[in-house]
């Protein structure tokens, strides 16, 4: 990764959601944004996290300036990275960037809503995949309230894009997974076109276009989705798996290295275990666990707990670093107990 203390975003504020899957983040803005960094040369250090309680919009990317400026946007983060002479597409022409801008547009309507119905509203991606995932990496009560924002975002976003109230209703769920699945596929199939034997979209080097082309395709590759659908048509396209193994390879080639080690030494310990372990009966252990957080999180709601935790977080986001020293202390504290 790259590192300058001189620019950019205080490390406390420097979150992104863990990498996993062989990918450096399994969320596609977060991946935008390094893959952005990466191809511009900007010195932006980034920290994973799985905590988004503490941010200043409850989400993860979250980048702030070493002048305290909160930047919640691709393009703010592309902005400012150019005022400070860090940029992938210098050597694009007007016409070129104007292709950007369409290419952005097209992606942003066809493939990011397909990615939102296959992790949060696929039925088995969403219950064997998704949730187990954001259940191991964050601590109760995070790992049921964060979950099912996340998912309510899915659904009004599919609501807005096909004009219907999104429901669990058969005929509903299959009318918008079907057209989702047919606009990511003639998206799929246009930016496929648009590579042809090129290594970037705009020729042998990257782009922006190309860092927001890999965020969306790097998630929707590498996840191991229990319904693999639109991920199988994703794989039939030779022409983007070498974009995404090309930019893994050449920007990210440590993560993907060190996942293929572990994958390699867990296959290893399961053709020769050393002990065998009586199974966990997990239906029991799902259910015992729905039932008390169930429990705790009505008590929560309850109490106001959230309401109150809520604004704690938001006082302390807040406050300006320079007025309130102690904060960032106790902070700083909180960051080292989560290393």
């Amino acid at each position: 990764m790259l590192h300058n203390a001189s620019l950019i975003f205080w490390e406390d504020f420097e979150w992104i959601w863990p990498s996993d899957w062989g990918i450096a983040s399994i969320d596609p803005h977060c991946l935008q944004l390094m893959a952005y960094a990466k191809f511009s040369g900007a010195p932006i250090t980034f920290h994973e996290s799985a905590n988004p309680f503490w941010t200043p919009k409850s989400n993860l990317p979250v980048f702030r300036t070493n002048e305290g400026l909160e930047l919640p946007t691709f393009a703010g983060v592309v902005n400012h990275l150019k005022s400070l002479n860090y940029s992938a597409d210098y050597n694009l022409t007007p016409k070129q960037q104007a292709e950007v801008a369409a290419i952005t547009q097209l992606m942003e309507e066809k493939l990011y809503p397909a990615l939102l119905y296959v992790f949060w509203l696929d039925l088995n991606n969403h219950s064997q995949l998704t949730c187990p995932w954001f259940a191991k990496q964050m601590t109760f009560p995070l790992n049921m309230y964060y979950p099912s924002k996340y998912r309510n975002h899915a659904e009004s976003v599919m609501e807005s894009r096909f004009g219907i109230q999104f429901t669990d209703a058969p005929d509903v769920r299959s009318t918008i997974e079907t057209a989702v699945h047919k606009n990511a596929e003639e998206c799929l199939n246009m930016l496929a076109e648009r590579l042809g034997e090129e290594n970037f979209l705009f020729g042998q080097g990257p782009s922006s276009a190309d860092a927001l082309l890999y965020g969306y395709l790097a998630p929707l590759l590498k996840a191991p989705f229990p319904n693999p659908t639109l991920q199988n048509y994703l794989k039939a396209s030779n022409v983007l798996l070498k974009f995404v193994s090309r930019v893994n390879l050449t920007y990210f080639s440590k993560v993907a290295i060190e996942y293929e080690k572990k994958k390699a030494s867990e296959t290893q310990t399961k053709q020769n275990p050393e002990d065998e372990e009586e199974p966990v009966n997990y239906t029991r252990v799902a259910v015992a666990s729905s039932v008390a957080a169930s429990a705790m999180t009505a008590y929560a709601i309850k109490s106001g707990w959230f309401d109150v935790a809520k604004n704690i977080a938001i006082q302390i986001v807040g406050s300006d670093d320079d007025e309130n020293e102690e904060d960032d202390e106790q902070y700083a504290a909180y960051n080292e107990r989560e290393d």
